[in-house]
């Protein structure tokens, strides 16, 4: 299963020390060229080595993107981009950022976030429980804005 990344999630589940387990998943992982050229290469180009893939977006879904600005105004650019590659590529869309989840909801589009692929990351065996709690605390130590408590709790009630 195909599924396209904003930069946060990546970022989140590289300080969390989880993103070889992620490419270990059942999915193909993609982003936006674009995004991972603007906002990634400098900081973590590391990101192709674990198996990113990099994907254009069509002339009609760039076009599509620009016009959502008027629609959805809170999110950039870029994140507009990795919806209009999801819906090009009819494929779930992986998030933490609350407006782009709004628009991809708004669009159609099945949307995701960190939570849901640790979660997934666990339910499939490649990390365990421990790894997934031990991620968070990195997550969480590094800065990242996740509901830890609430992820935490979902992971101890499973």
């Amino acid at each position: 299963m195909l599924l396209v990344h904003d930069a946060n999630v990546l970022i989140d589940l590289s300080e969390g020390d989880l993103l070889a387990a992620l490419f270990a998943g059942p999915w193909r992982i993609v982003t936006p060229n674009a995004l991972f050229y603007r906002e990634l290469e400098n900081s973590h180009a590391e990101f192709i080595d674990f198996g990113l893939e990099l994907l254009e977006v069509h002339g009609e879904w760039v076009l599509r993107s620009t016009q959502w600005h008027g629609a959805y105004p809170k999110t950039s650019a870029m994140d507009r981009l990795c919806l209009a590659l999801a819906l090009q590529e009819n494929c779930p869309l992986i998030t933490g950022d609350a407006q782009l989840k709004t628009a991809a909801e708004a669009e159609g589009c099945t949307v995701h976030g960190t939570i849901w692929l640790i979660e997934n990351l666990v339910e499939t065996e490649i990390v365990s429980r421990a790894q997934a709690l031990a991620g968070y605390d990195a997550m969480e130590n590094a800065g990242r804005r996740l509901p830890f408590g609430r992820a935490r709790r979902r992971l101890r009630e499973e």
